[in-house]
């Protein structure tokens, strides 16, 4: 049980070469409630994250979600955040570690945490999303990694059923960072954790409305760092790792990186089998991208494009500029860049596949939600239901906490189907085992490509392997458009033994 204590610009493909077409969009990245008031609020702090490092085989994070006052563009405003900083600190730990997380609640409303993409149990005090943290409350997260977990870009987020849009619209989330031995030597890293958020007239985060409850909110004001386009210097010449993490409920970004040229080591805390040459990655929510960049002498401008739904009423964004990289100064000194294969997964190409299954997504219709009697709606509830024409579900059943909807062998392989029925595309995030997408409409994808969200377009189809490895337990599959997920499109999967 659980423990609580008292208190030409190319369309790449990132993931598997020069692979053309849907099934290369969908496997490289696609590459081409009410907030109460109450509780004390405290200045944050924004910028490129604090880092805790692991000493001795042991991480220990001492985590405080609390209400903020944080200033962006010039404007105090009311932000949720972890440790009084937007992002929250970032956790460095490396194969073998355990990660001990004494987590404190002061929001002034029930939460909980969420591990996204560590390999890890789903159970107990581990990656349990199933808890609730009460306000006022503390709670000892436990996570052990494995001596041969991969290494990569993984996230933390609340993730309690009916409030984790909310919650994480309004600032809290923070970067993983599972280290590689040495095989990486660059002359800095960084982490960029995108994320987008807006304010009522009062500075209170933005409730959602209709609409973006419909087709997923998105914040006017897109940040890096908790920042509205900053800035940072660089070395001439340096070549750095970055580790970008899209933490928006719903936004997708295209990125373009004018003025580096970019190699993507790996997505969603996995590494590539070889690493591909790209200037522009596309990311669904929830998506990491692991790269390395060459600068120059020149400004470096990271600008992204919107996704365009065919539902979407509004004009898309394009080259909107986000964070800028000037390399100032001194000359970088050389470095050695990759210096050894990072440790992918092996293939499940080949695999034996125990089961196969077909998951439909599906959502209520939009332009009847528009046509709604607007009287007759009150929104959403704790349980995530919508009171609008249709449900947002998985094989058409909206989520029940007292139901498990899957179960699975542990130490099997499955084949999954993912269908999408909507005009939207929906991002499919599977807890604790990466999926290796096989094939779009039928197209297949030329290398392996291991992700743990990965984008399914509208009307389509995506096929993906999973290896049912190491962890029994119950834990979820959702949309990550967060406030899908708030309204039922999640269901619970069980690992036996």
């Amino acid at each position: 049980m659980a423990k609580k204590k008292d208190v030409s610009r190319r369309t790449v493909l990132i993931g598997g070469g020069a692979v053309v077409g849907a099934a290369a969009l969908a496997a490289g990245g696609f590459y081409a409630g009410t907030l109460i008031n109450g509780s004390s609020r405290t200045p944050a702090t924004t910028g490129e994250p604090k880092v805790i490092r692991s000493k001795n085989g042991q991480l220990v994070v001492d985590l405080v979600a609390s209400r903020t006052l944080t200033e962006i563009a010039g404007q105090q405003v009311e932000t949720f955040t972890y440790n009084n900083s937007l992002p929250g600190p970032t956790w460095v730990a490396k194969p073998g570690d355990k990660i001990t997380v004494n987590f404190t609640n002061n929001l002034g409303e029930s939460t909980n945490l969420h591990a996204h993409g560590l390999h890890i149990s789903p159970e107990g005090n581990s990656d349990n999303v199933m808890l609730e943290i009460k306000a006022g409350e503390t709670f000892t997260y436990e996570y052990q990694l494995a001596a041969n977990h991969p290494t990569g870009t993984s996230w933390y987020h609340p993730h309690l059923h009916g409030q984790a849009a909310n919650q994480l619209f309004a600032g809290l989330y923070g970067a993983i960072i599972v280290e590689d031995e040495g095989q990486v030597e660059v002359n800095r890293e960084r982490v960029l954790v995108i994320s987008d958020i807006d304010f009522d007239s009062t500075g209170k985060p933005l409730i959602a409305g209709m609409m973006d409850l419909m087709m997923g909110r998105e914040g006017a004001k897109v940040l890096v760092n908790g920042q509205v386009a900053p800035n940072y210097d660089a070395e001439l010449n340096a070549l750095e790792r970055w580790r970008i993490v899209n933490s928006c409920s719903s936004r997708y970004v295209h990125l373009h990186f004018d003025g580096a040229k970019l190699t993507v080591l790996g997505l969603d805390a996995q590494p590539h089998e070889t690493p591909v040459k790209t200037d522009e990655i596309i990311l669904a929510p929830g998506n990491r991208a692991d790269v390395l960049a060459q600068l120059g002498d020149q400004q470096v401008t990271i600008s992204f494009d919107s996704i365009v739904h065919p539902d979407t009423m509004t004009a898309p964004t394009v080259g909107r500029v986000i964070a800028t990289v000037t390399p100032t100064g001194s000359q970088a000194a050389k470095v050695a860049g990759l210096t050894g294969a990072l440790t992918a997964l092996p293939s499940l190409t080949n695999a034996k596949v125990a089961a196969k299954r077909k998951f439909t997504l599906a959502m209520p219709d939009m332009m009847a939600g528009m046509n709604h009697d607007m009287s007759n709606m009150s929104g959403m509830d704790h349980s995530g239901g919508m009171n609008m024409n249709g449900q947002f579900t998985i094989n058409g059943a909206s989520f029940d906490p007292m139901t498990v909807n899957t179960k699975v062998a542990l130490g099997t392989v499955e084949e999954w189907t993912i269908v999408n029925t909507s005009n939207m595309n929906h991002p499919f995030h599977l807890h604790v085992w990466p999926m290796q997408v096989i094939s779009v409409n039928g197209e297949p994808v030329d290398q392996p490509v291991w992700k743990d969200v990965v984008d399914i377009r509208y009307k389509s189809e995506t096929v993906v392997r999973i290896n049912f490895a190491d962890h029994a337990g119950k834990t979820m599959y959702h949309c990550h458009i967060l406030d899908h997920e708030d309204q039922g499109m999640m269901g619970i999967i069980e690992a036996l033994k």
